[in-house]
């Protein structure tokens, strides 16, 4: 997805998405309905949840929809 501001050169170091490959990529709004209907009721098993769950909450506020756990039936971090 892009994610509508650049990336942290230490970010693209991890990941190596660079600002110029994710220019042509689709937005969290244009894909979110379907997102959200891939994860309804779920459990969804993250490793340290809380740093991806606030990335995801914060999207979510963006386009006016709830946070993440009203969507999902639970989340469960593999970190703790």
């Amino acid at each position: 997805l892009n994610p509508e501001r650049p990336s942290h050169e230490d970010a693209v170091k991890v990941h190596g998405l660079t600002d110029a490959f994710l220019a042509d990529k689709p937005k969290f709004a244009q894909l979110a309905d379907e997102i959200l209907a891939f994860l309804a009721d779920a459990e969804l098993i993250i490793h340290n949840a809380g740093f991806d769950v606030g990335f995801l909450d914060a999207e979510l506020k963006r386009i006016g929809r709830p946070p993440l756990r009203s969507h999902v039936a639970q989340v469960t971090d593999s970190l703790l």
